[in-house]
């Protein structure tokens, strides 16, 4: 199933998925973030991977918000397949993402990130046009303070709906936060997710049998 970006203004439930990175969205749950373990220990990374580094297995937890004051939590697990490719995964879906030297594409067509990043640069995104805002923001999330982020804002529409995703990548993490807007006459609805946790995947029930040897 190819998950999409898009945002529609009503109902205001419509569900939340990033797809690290990308803001691409996930249904947003009542209840506890599948456990992580600690963040795994930094490994010397340049370019593109610097800001997007989609390690196989990796859990990125995030805390989900809405103009209504709704709140929930969704995870997303990174999967690596042959090749390019790159399998997000959120519960029962996925999105599906191709990566390069220079560039993080979404296989329906688009960019999440291309490298170089300059203030100012602009590519095509998923539904719009995407632009550097800026490559040296703070962010401040639930899973802590990261500096040297690059924030996109990525704007576009078909008719009368008209979209906008804000997205903040962080060195060695990924993307720590998003906020997608969407509006429809004088319909306006937004929803905003920020990271909580990340490392690699935990198998609980591993750990566990290993507990009882």
């Amino acid at each position: 199933m190819q998950l999409k970006i898009n945002i529609m203004p009503r109902p205001r439930n419509h569900p939340l998925f990033v797809l690290l990175l990308a803001g691409s969205l996930a249904s947003a749950c009542h209840a506890s973030a599948p456990p992580v373990s600690p963040a795994p220990a930094v490994l010397p990374r340049t370019g593109i991977a610097l800001y997007l580094p989609l390690e196989d297995n990796t859990v990125l937890a995030y805390n989900t918000s809405n103009d209504l004051n709704e709140k929930g939590f969704f995870a997303v697990q990174v999967a690596r397949k042959p090749g390019s490719l790159v399998e997000l995964r959120a519960g029962a879906k996925s999105q599906q993402l191709t990566l390069s030297a220079n560039a993080v594409r979404h296989t329906s067509g688009g960019f999440l990130l291309k490298w170089p990043v300059r203030t100012g640069d602009t590519f095509p995104g998923e539904f719009g046009l995407v632009r550097v805002v800026a490559t040296d923001r703070t962010a401040q999330v639930p899973a802590g303070s990261f500096s040297g982020c690059i924030e996109t804002l990525e704007g576009g529409g078909a008719g009368a709906l008209q979209q906008q995703s804000i997205k903040m990548f962080c060195p060695n993490v990924g993307l720590v936060s998003f906020e997608n807007t969407a509006s429809q006459g004088s319909d306006v609805s937004s929803q905003r997710a920020e990271l909580r946790s990340y490392g690699p995947k935990v198998d609980v029930f591993a750990e566990a049998a290993d507990l009882k040897r």
